[in-house]
């Protein structure tokens, strides 16, 4: 059991977490064969398992901390293990995060081109590494909590900026325009997820920032054409080499992005 009383929860005895598991499974079988009655007296009806959280919240709390504790001693082991296999390349990449977000900075605020030609793609870019920044700094955290299905997913994340980076590198600047316009075709299409309710909807705030998002995707539309509104359809000038009245697909599929830029060599990890 935890001790109550101590004032650090690291130095309090540490139970089996199958037997704090049990008590509370016990305690839950308990209260749903006897429920108590309380639940219907007052001006509140309540539920028996809100009658139950509200009863036996001490205990739960107590519970819950024990059973971080287990999970806290349990990855002691895996994080000296971690932290021996990566004893110098870990400190390297931190301090690579850290150097690459200051360059970041450099080249947003001192060293952005003032040609119209260059400056759309390194902008790009530097959003790109950015991202891919705090990307890596969060699959390095989730590594060392003991979470690699959720560093696995960041990791695919990554692969897309990676390959996403190395096509507007490649390729001519006009791309990396529509890149960065095309936040504004995704705001658009997906407007009513974050519309306010009730009469805020109908509020002026929300009728201007409409009206601007509107105004917004009707130059990005004029300026660049229909295929932006296609999945990936910033880059269809790639894919149809410039050639009018070339066939519009419905989407770019992102494999076709790594084909362009020689990165399919990730795919099958990727993918899986």
């Amino acid at each position: 059991m935890v001790a109550v009383g101590s004032e650090d929860p690291s130095e309090q005895a540490i139970e089996n977490d199958d037997e704090i598991l049990a008590r509370i499974t016990r305690r839950i079988r308990s209260s749903m064969a006897n429920p108590s009655r309380n639940h219907l007296r007052g001006p509140y009806l309540q539920s028996v398992p809100e009658e139950f959280w509200n009863r036996k919240l001490d205990d739960l709390v107590r519970d819950g901390l024990g059973l971080g504790l287990v999970r806290m001693n349990g990855l002691g082991d895996f994080k000296n293990v971690l932290g021996s296999v990566f004893s110098v390349t870990s400190p390297l990449l931190m301090g690579y995060i850290q150097v690459a977000g200051h360059v970041n900075n450099l080249a947003l605020t001192r060293w952005m081109p003032t040609s119209r030609r260059t400056a759309p793609k390194v902008q790009a870019l530097v959003q790109l590494h950015a991202r891919s920044l705090v990307l890596l700094e969060e699959t390095y955290a989730l590594t060392f909590l003991g979470f690699p299905s959720g560093a696995s997913a960041l990791s695919r994340t990554l692969h897309e900026v990676r390959v996403t980076a190395r096509f507007l590198q490649r390729f001519e600047a006009q791309l990396s325009e529509r890149y960065l316009a095309s936040h504004i075709i995704e705001l658009w299409k997906h407007k009513d997820d974050f519309a306010p309710v009730g009469s805020l909807r109908r509020g002026r705030q929300w009728k201007n920032l409409e009206r601007e998002l509107d105004d917004r995707y009707s130059e990005v539309i004029a300026k660049f054409g229909t295929s932006m509104t296609i999945e990936n359809g910033w880059a269809w000038p790639r894919f149809s080499r410039g050639r009018p009245g070339a066939r519009q697909p419905h989407r770019i599929p992102f494999a076709s992005l790594e084909a362009e830029v020689g990165l399919p060599y990730d795919r099958q990890r990727y993918r899986a």
